[in-house]
């Protein structure tokens, strides 16, 4: 069969990234426009602060859940509390720039002696900044300002309330895991990434499913499109490329909903249920053609009342998070509907059977190379010493590899009696042959036996198809490949 270059095979499954938006987004919420000159509109915005992004060296905010400090680490800032843990850094961000740049809306009132009706006398979020020439700055935030879309709030060395915009409640009202990174698994290049090999272990599926990127030196290609991987456990079969690709589209981009614990230890992973875990994804993937493979683990728990959690190996972060399609994926949902799919140039011989009956057709392929320099291959095929015609029986052959499950997976069925119709594949390149096997099954249905093993029904017409078709072939007669 026709061989393919392993890293042309490539899985798309990808997400666009939106962290670029959400700077921008961030750097609009912290500046106001500036106003239109206009006759008849007063300009009523204050500049409190104004310094450059790098002059920021450290930030504390205390809030109503707790207290957070920001350190400068490089171009962004660390957080005291999740160290080693991505971090959501648009957030860390919004929250920083506040003590960057600082302009209110309005003044609220000129020294004001009751700080209550503001909720100043007991602000609910305190943010102090450090820079790096020494100087300090404070901010207090009170109640919503009533009518003018803002907070009130009141700064350092300055006794009267201004209003700030809404973004510095939103951005001063986070708690520690607030600021985690809530994407698990990496984004990819729908173009670039390929998946080298997968296996699925945990409670959720009946047996380990294993299954890698196919290989040069020993698998094979389709007539019907690229193969782009083999299951190789619990059996030995081509994946679906699309109902395989989406199934492990969905371990990557996967998104918590929500950070359960951080920095835990052994006896919390324990607790959670990782040791025995509903799920787990190991895989080693390829962003690049030059890159080398990026090892991936994920392990999924699931409490008594239903809950998901997951922890990516390498991040001490366990994140709730919505169910995947690979969390519970069978064999039968990823197996290729079609049950060989034998390149014709690679085929030697083709043997059709059953009881009383049998059709033997030899294949000889010659391969040269045309003008333009494209290689073209030519068949010559013989059946009882004749040769036949080559495109009606290219038909045939069209005909024979079409047999296709019907989703009516069986385990542990076992073949009984003589087969109503056997076809064998025999291989130019040498090898053991691959045959389909199809036995009496349920009403209008056969059990189809590949190399041994039967996992699958299929209507019985297909059968009745190929036996009306093997003489008309030899007598070079036309054959409806459709059987359906």
């Amino acid at each position: 069969m026709a061989k393919m270059t392993k890293r042309t095979r490539v899985l798309i499954f990808s997400l666009i990234g939106l962290a670029a938006l959400g700077g921008v987004l961030a750097a609009l919420l912290y500046t106001a426009p500036a106003p239109e000159e206009s006759s008849s509109t007063a300009d009523n915005t204050v500049s409190l602060l104004s310094k450059a992004t790098s002059d920021l060296s450290s930030l504390r905010v205390v809030n109503e859940s707790g207290t957070l400090d920001f350190s400068r680490d490089g171009e962004t800032f660390a957080l005291a509390g999740l160290e080693g843990i991505p971090l959501n850094q648009p957030r860390v961000e919004n929250t920083t720039r506040g003590l960057v740049a600082m302009v209110a809306s309005q003044l609220a009132e000129e020294s004001p002696s009751d700080l209550s009706k503001y909720g100043l006398d007991s602000p609910w979020a305190t943010a102090a900044a450090t820079y790096t020439d020494g100087s300090t700055f404070e901010v207090k935030l009170g109640s919503d300002a009533a009518g003018v879309g803002g907070v009130y709030a009141m700064v350092s060395g300055d006794s009267n309330v201004y209003v700030l915009p809404t973004s510095y409640r939103t951005n001063f009202s986070y708690v520690l895991t607030d600021y985690v990174k809530m994407i698990l698994t990496p984004d990819v290049d729908s173009t670039q990434t390929m998946v080298d090999s997968l296996r699925l272990t945990g409670s959720s599926y009946s047996q380990p499913i294993e299954l890698h990127v196919v290989d040069d030196e020993s698998d094979l290609a389709s007539t019907f499109g690229v193969v782009s991987h083999m299951i190789t456990e619990p059996k030995r079969s081509e994946m679906d490329i699309d109902r395989g690709t989406e199934m492990i589209a969905s371990i990557f981009s996967m998104s918590g909903v929500s950070v359960a614990e951080v920095n835990y230890d052994d006896s919390v992973y324990e607790a959670y249920g990782f040791n025995e875990p509903f799920a787990r994804a190991e895989l080693f993937y390829q962003v690049s053609e030059e890159g080398g493979l990026v090892p991936l683990t994920v392990t999924v728990a699931r409490a008594e009342d239903g809950t998901l959690y997951a922890t990516v190996d390498g991040v001490k972060v366990i994140y709730v998070v919505e169910p995947a399609l690979w969390m519970t994926t069978s064999y039968a949902d990823i197996v290729s509907g079609l049950f060989f799919l034998p390149y014709i140039n690679d085929v030697s011989k083709v043997t059709v059977t059953w009881p009383g009956e049998s059709y033997e057709f030899t294949i000889s392929t010659k391969t040269s190379t045309n003008e333009n320099g494209t290689e073209v291959s030519e068949n010559t095929v013989r059946s009882g010493g004749e040769t036949l015609d080559t495109e009606k029986f290219k038909l045939f052959y069209r005909l024979l590899i079409s047999a296709t499950n019907d989703g009516g997976f069986v385990e542990g069925a076992e073949p009984e009696g003589e087969p109503a119709l056997s076809i064998q594949y025999e291989y130019s390149a040498g090898g053991e042959p691959d045959v389909l096997s199809f036995y009496e099954g349920p009403t209008r249905k056969v059990y189809v036996s590949k190399n041994g093993t039967i996992d699958f029904t299929m209507r019985s017409s297909f059968v009745d198809k190929v036996k009306e078709a093997c003489p008309v072939v030899v007598a070079n007669g036309d054959v409806d490949p459709n059987w359906n």
